[in-house]
C-alpha cells in the first residue's frame, strides 16, 4: 500500500474540512503538512493523501472540491 496525493490546498484547515467528506465512504486519508496548528491561518500548503487503491474513488467523491 502506498499513499498518493489527491489534491494540495492552501491551508491545513481547508484540507481537513474537504478531506472529511471521505469519512462517509470509509476512505481513510492523511493530511501532509508541516503546519501543526489547526487554529489560525497557516502558511503551509496541505496535501490530501489516500491509499493508492482508493485514489479513483477519492477523486470521484471530491471532484466538486478539486476544480483547478
Amino acid at each position: 500500500m502506498n499513499l498518493v496525493a489527491v489534491k494540495t490546498l492552501r491551508s491545513r484547515i481547508t484540507a481537513e474540512a474537504i478531506a472529511h467528506t471521505l469519512d462517509n465512504w470509509q476512505i481513510p486519508f492523511y493530511i501532509d503538512c508541516f503546519d501543526t496548528g489547526l487554529f489560525g491561518w497557516g502558511h503551509c500548503h496541505a496535501t490530501i493523501m489516500v491509499r493508492d487503491f482508493d485514489e479513483a474513488d477519492a477523486r470521484s467523491i471530491l471532484a466538486d472540491f478539486l476544480v483547478e
